[in-house]
């Protein structure tokens, strides 16, 4: 009986040490202090207050300044659009970048946020143009906005091929 009653204890200890080391890893580690500059003008109205933090930092990494970005939180229905995969978008209308974005932690973010300050960055120094419609330019080849698979595009290979080093930056400066 006492024989039992150890392994039953042991069990119940080292799941409880299992359920620690889970939770630890599951749990967020908050930014380290930094000083925000006001090169640009965020506006974040989702609830995540960390968004505009990594925007901020990541726009300056890339020296980008004077323009305005509203952070909003994706839809259902713009997920849906794009077959639900799709984690962050970035629009520009009447000179506002507006960045449409999931509920994510802060690893996450990092990584979906320098992926979208890449598209930025490519439309504020017109690489890439959108007519608003169904014509994308890049470099000065025009496209049809579904012509391409997504995968295909040379403006997204741009950005999966620059965020990682601009996520190291952001990860450096903010951890």
């Amino acid at each position: 009986m006492k024989k039992n009653l150890i392994i039953i204890i042991s069990i119940i200890l080292l799941i409880l040490l299992i359920l620690l080391i889970v939770k630890s890893d599951f749990e967020e580690k908050p930014f380290k202090n930094v000083v925000l500059s006001e090169n640009n003008q965020i506006i974040n109205r989702t609830n995540i207050n960390y968004y505009d933090t990594i925007l901020n930092v990541g726009l300056d990494e890339l020296k980008i300044e004077g323009i305005s970005v509203v952070v909003i939180e994706m839809t259902e229905n713009m997920r849906r659009q794009f077959n639900g995969e799709l984690k962050a978008h970035v629009r520009f209308h009447e000179n506002v970048y507006y960045l449409f974005i999931g509920n994510e932690n802060r690893s996450n973010s990092i990584d979906i946020i320098s992926h979208e300050i890449i598209h930025i960055n490519q439309y504020h120094t017109n690489q890439i143009v959108f007519d608003g419609i169904d014509i994308v330019t890049w470099e000065g080849q025009p496209f049809g906005k579904n012509d391409i698979e997504y995968e295909l595009r040379p403006w997204e290979i741009d950005a999966f091929k620059k965020q990682n080093e601009l996520s190291a930056r952001i990860n450096n400066i903010l951890y």
